[in-house]
């Protein structure tokens, strides 16, 4: 999926809230991309092994827990907790993909997906509009 489609779909399910949350939640979608073909991480990933290439450990659900429970423990609040939503909302997307997610990660390292959206693809393009006109309608609580 492309990056604005990840952003607006993480500020869709973030709805009606504060510019801080909405912020914490787009970064959340785009977070799990850190590994792209583009990003720093994909360069240290080539001699580092498989967790960090794309679509590894950054896009599992595996990780967005573990931050949120290591966060939880060293500040005892919820102020992570829209770009966790972030995090769930790109991988919730990327799963509709035909390259998957690793679900079940670090017990399998199968990938899982449904559907098979192409990135890019009108149907994406679809999505982001669909995802676009629900985030308006539920930010001015029309919805």
């Amino acid at each position: 999926m492309l990056y604005s489609t990840h952003i607006i779909f993480a500020l869709f399910i973030e709805g009606r809230t504060s510019v801080l949350n909405l912020g914490l939640a787009a970064l959340g979608g785009l977070f799990p991309d850190l590994d792209s073909a583009t990003g720093k991480l994909s360069k240290i990933a080539k001699n580092r092994g498989e967790n960090l290439k794309h679509r590894g450990i950054l896009h599992t659900p595996f990780l967005a827990i573990a931050i949120f429970v290591i966060y939880y423990l060293l500040f005892r609040n919820l102020l992570i907790l829209p770009f966790i939503i972030g995090m769930f909302s790109h991988i919730l997307l990327d799963f509709l993909t035909g390259r998957g997610v690793m679900i079940f990660y670090p017990i399998s390292r199968k990938r899982f997906h449904i559907i098979g959206i192409k990135t890019g693809s009108l149907l994406e393009k679809m999505l982001f509009i669909v995802f676009f006109l629900g985030f308006l309608l539920r930010f001015f609580q029309i919805i």
